[in-house]
C-alpha cells in the first residue's frame, strides 16, 4: 500500500466502530455488525473498497495503520 492513499480521505472498514474480526482454524474473517460478512465475495464487499460508498460507515476516531 502506497503512503499516498494512507494519507488520502480514503475510509477503511478497519477504522469504522461496526468492524470487527472472529478467528477460525488461524483464520481471521473480516465482519461487519450491520452489513455481515466481507470475506464473502469480496469483489464486492472487500474491507478495503467497501467504507468508501457504505452509508453506515462510522469512523472510531482512529486509523489502523496508526496502532
Amino acid at each position: 500500500m502506497c503512503d499516498k492513499e494512507l494519507r488520502s480521505d480514503k475510509k477503511w472498514c478497519y477504522d469504522c466502530k461496526n468492524y470487527y474480526t472472529t478467528t477460525f482454524c488461524g483464520y481471521n474473517a473480516s465482519h461487519c455488525r450491520i452489513h455481515g460478512s466481507l470475506d464473502m465475495d469480496q469483489k464486492e464487499r472487500h474491507p478495503d473498497i467497501t467504507a468508501n460508498t457504505c452509508k453506515d460507515y462510522d469512523f472510531k476516531g482512529t486509523h489502523w495503520y496508526n496502532k
